[in-house]
């Protein structure tokens, strides 16, 4: 959260209506979900291990979690519609949070991204040679070793 606040106010965007998607809602998206809807952020697409789900005005990040907690996915959440993992990774937004695994934005799909800003929640969500082709679209990416620090750090306490 604090990177996404940091390149937010780097890049002069404001977060409150930004428009975010979530690639992963599990210990890290989930909670960055969480945060971001705080701050005023539109969580407009989000995905788990099963499915994708994308409403274009908002999700209730509360209510998607307690659906999760329920059903066990995201695929079930009312008002939403499922989308494939490619779809949800090219949606129009602000904000990118790849927050899943690793190499979900490859050479296959990198051109298709359409944010402003990636936050990577994952350990190496880009593929080396995605990563130039975000650059040169103009994207700016906080890398994994920043962004992700912290959940290295407490994985190695425990």
């Amino acid at each position: 959260m604090i990177c996404i606040e940091l390149a937010a106010k780097h890049l002069g965007m404001n977060l409150d209506g930004a428009l975010v998607v979530v690639h992963g809602f599990g210990n890290v998206g989930l909670v960055t979900a969480k945060h971001l809807a705080k701050k005023g952020c539109k969580i407009i697409a989000v995905s788990d291990s099963t499915s994708s789900i994308d409403n274009s005005k908002v999700i209730d990040v509360n209510a998607a979690i307690d659906n999760k907690a329920k059903t066990g996915k995201v695929r079930s959440f009312p008002g939403t519609e499922p989308i494939t993992n490619d779809e949800l990774l090219s949606l129009k937004c602000d904000v990118l949070v790849p927050a899943a695994f690793e190499q979900v934005i490859h050479v296959g799909n990198a051109e298709k991204v359409k944010t402003r800003l990636i936050i990577e929640g994952a350990n190496g969500p880009i593929a080396t040679e995605a990563a130039r082709i975000l650059y040169d679209k103009g994207i700016f990416i906080v890398l994994d070793t920043l962004a992700n620090a912290g959940g290295v750090i407490v994985s190695y306490f425990e």
